[in-house]
Formats: structure tokens, C-alpha cells, sequence
């Protein structure tokens, strides 16, 4: 899948999937003599078997669209992703980041199912469980206009989020942030592919809560 293929396709909510994976921190590589914009799976603890029943059930989902049923994914080692997890790939063959505001825009209008996959698609890839304040977190650019749209989306869902912003000199990231009373409905509503994700979310629930 290229640049211009999102930019000519009807959105259905593979493509909103992979959005949400690509859409909430920009990271670019050259791979194999092209230029990709990447939507990665990163999970800083995952056994082989638990890594491989994500990546199986991302790719069943994505197969159901003819958009992205053979979209380039790539095991993080090979492209030099730090972390473990894995990668799908989109060809930059034209500036991207007016067309992807674009298109994230227009999901805000689009039906419930696919504003729930592209929130999932977000949350999904880099996701993670914030020990002692008790919400999910996701790294974020420090771009107002794309935390806003995310935002949005995610209250038209009845998610709440809370933001995050460094200040200009501050060496981490941006971040997102689950609100703990929407949790619970996050995890049954919008959902996760990786189980692994999943079960760490909700056993540090139980013990939150014991």
C-alpha cells in the first residue's frame, strides 16, 4: 500500500486500523531502496508464542479488506525497530502527513465500527499500562491538531482521554492517556489484538483493585 492509495480508497476499518497504528507518532525508514512510513507493534514483554498470536490476528483482520490484504509487515529486527513486535509498512511515493490528516479527519464522521478500529489501531500498536497512575498510555508527537482529532474520536466512542504535554525541551514524548474510569470500557468496547497487551492491562487491574 502506498501513500496514494490512501489518499484515492474508501476508508473500511482495516485501513482505520492501520491509521491508528501509523498515525499517532511518525516514523520513517528506507527499506530495500524505498521510503516507508511505519505502523508498529512494539511490546517491551512478549513471549515468541504470544508475539505470533498477535501478528496472526492482525493479519486475518487485515486480509477481510481487499486494502490491505497483502500489505508489506515486517518483524521489527529486520527493519531495526528496537523493541520486539512487528511492523506494517506504507510506502511514502508522495508527502504524506496533509493526506493522512486528511483522511483521520474524515474518520470522525465515519460509522462507529471503523472510529473503534482506528482508536484500536492507536492503542494497539505502542500502547502500554502506566503502573502507578493506573491508565494506558500512548506516546504521542507533540502535534495539537493530531492529539485533538484522536481525542475527539475517542469521546465520539465514550472514551475519555486525558493529554499530556511535555513542553518544548523535554526529552520524552507527548502522551495520550486512557482515563482509569474508561478502562473497563475500553477493553470491552474498542478492544486490543494482542492479548498479551490485553492481559497485562487486566491483571494489573486485579491487583490494582485487591
Amino acid at each position: 500500500m502506498t501513500i496514494d492509495d490512501i489518499e484515492l480508497c474508501e476508508m473500511d476499518e482495516q485501513l482505520a486500523y492501520v491509521l491508528g497504528l501509523c498515525y499517532p507518532l511518525y516514523k520513517e525508514i528506507e527499506y530495500d531502496g524505498n521510503k516507508y512510513i511505519l505502523g508498529s507493534c512494539n511490546h517491551n514483554k512478549i513471549s515468541g508464542e504470544e508475539l505470533v498470536a498477535h501478528i496472526n490476528a492482525v493479519q486475518s483482520f487485515l486480509k477481510k479488506s481487499h486494502l490491505t490484504e497483502n500489505m508489506l509487515m515486517l518483524d521489527n529486527s529486520i527493519i531495526k525497530v528496537p523493541k520486539k513486535g512487528f511492523s506494517i509498512m506504507i510506502e511514502m511515493n508522495k508527502p504524506y502527513r496533509n493526506i493522512l490528516k486528511k483522511t483521520v479527519e474524515q474518520i470522525l464522521e465515519a460509522n462507529a465500527k471503523i472510529r473503534k478500529m482506528f482508536i484500536r489501531g492507536c492503542f494497539d500498536g505502542r500502547g502500554s499500562w502506566d503502573t502507578s497512575a493506573h491508565y494506558i498510555s500512548l506516546d504521542i508527537d507533540s502535534d495539537k491538531h493530531k492529539q485533538n482529532i484522536i481525542d475527539k474520536i475517542s469521546s465520539s466512542l465514550g472514551i475519555e482521554l486525558n493529554i499530556n504535554n511535555r513542553g518544548k525541551d523535554a526529552k520524552k514524548n507527548d502522551q495520550i492517556r486512557v482515563m482509569k474510569k474508561c478502562v473497563n470500557k475500553f477493553l470491552d468496547e474498542i478492544g486490543l489484538f494482542s492479548e498479551c497487551r490485553k492481559n497485562i492491562i487486566k491483571n494489573n487491574i486485579k491487583l490494582k483493585d485487591s
